[in-house]
């Protein structure tokens, strides 16, 4: 339906910063309200962060810039998402912020490293990525599942709905730590695998 109104894909990914926004407002906020706004809200992200690769290829206008850019605001979803519910967390709890300050480390690392590999590749794609990455961790494919966003997206919206923000604030806190654990200690195979085969 957007390729219809000759919006450019990338101003389609850009119009996802606002609602991106929002979620990290609203999942830092206390109230069961803000926890399911937030959840809606993030679930409405994945949903419109696939829009703009489907215009792009419908409408032949991909481009290296495009993958880049969706990849980012992907990533800075993420990453705002983990700070929010961790800031709600300390607020809350009255927890430490050294836990997460670590994760959140963790995961900029490995997504530091993951562009590296991208570019090594000479894609804006993550999808392309993550193939190499499956490949080199066969064991691990289920955890590489249920970070893939719509899988992510739909377990936190449900999670959120259901009240269940404590739990899901160790999961994603252990998770982080496991991923981007995996990430950083594989990168280097993958590295290799790629510049084998260019």
């Amino acid at each position: 339906m957007l390729a219809h109104y000759n919006i450019h894909p990338n101003w389609i990914t850009l119009m996802n910063l606002p609602f991106v926004l929002l979620m990290f407002y609203f999942i830092s906020m206390p109230s069961y309200l803000a926890s399911v706004i937030s959840g809606i809200l993030f679930q409405w992200c994945s949903i419109f962060d696939g829009c703009d690769g489907e215009v792009a290829r419908a409408c032949n206008k991909t481009s290296l810039i495009g993958g880049w850019l969706d990849t980012f605001m992907n990533n800075l979803c993420y990453i705002l998402f983990i700070i929010g519910l961790s800031l709600w967390h300390i607020n809350t709890s009255f927890g430490s912020f050294l836990p997460i300050a670590i994760a959140v480390a963790l995961v900029i690392t490995a997504l530091l490293l993951t562009y590296a590999g991208m570019w090594k590749m000479g894609t804006s794609c993550h999808k392309e990525y993550r193939m190499a990455f499956r490949r080199s961790t066969r064991k691990l494919f289920y955890l590489d599942e249920l970070s893939r966003r719509e899988n992510f997206s739909i377990i936190v919206m449900v999670m959120l709905l259901f009240g269940l923000r404590p739990l899901l604030y160790h999961i994603v806190l252990f998770f982080s730590y496991i991923y981007a654990s995996v990430v950083i200690i594989t990168f280097p195979m993958i590295y290799k695998k790629v510049k084998k085969e260019r």
